[in-house]
């Protein structure tokens, strides 16, 4: 997932590029520029979950609580079947 947050960043950003070099399509660059500041946004705000989630998962091991849940997130049961 991470990997495709950061793929359609980089999209974004060629875009970008696309329009303030080729064009003056002032409103698009505008919305393209708010775009790319909520998809920044929203990575950073994906990658502190997933960092709040590793942290709380290495110390319930370290304190041998064991009765956590953790959801798959969306994973099919045969997946997380072969990762567990």
């Amino acid at each position: 997932m991470c990997v495709l947050r950061a793929l359609g960043l980089l999209a974004t950003m060629a875009l970008l590029y696309l329009l303030i070099v080729f064009t003056q399509f002032y409103a698009a660059t505008l919305v393209v520029v708010l775009t790319i500041i909520y998809q920044v946004w929203a990575l950073i705000q994906y990658i502190e979950k997933t960092n709040r989630d590793l942290a709380r998962f290495l110390i319930s091991i370290q304190q041998s609580d064991f009765s956590q849940t953790y959801s798959a997130g969306g994973r099919s049961s045969y997946w997380v079947a072969l990762v567990i």
